[in-house]
């Protein structure tokens, strides 16, 4: 078994891009409703558009690294 001391680069990287997007996620729970469908100048879309992007993005490329989770 794989240690988190022992973990391979991609193994490291895939954790901490999950946490991040949870941290990213816990932080929007709080946002008004209307702040997470808003869009700005310059930016993908509103954050509502953007993590549909990212998760599904996300989803797409483990798909391609490990498969379809089981």
């Amino acid at each position: 078994m794989t240690t988190p001391d022992t973990a391979s680069p991609l193994s490291a990287f895939l954790r901490y891009n999950t946490w991040a997007t949870v941290q990213l996620l816990q932080f929007c729970d709080t946002l008004p409703r209307a702040q997470l469908g808003a869009r700005a100048a310059g930016a993908y879309g509103s954050i509502r558009e953007t993590f549909v992007h990212i998760v599904g993005a996300e989803a797409a490329y483990l798909g391609i690294l490990g498969g379809p989770a089981d």
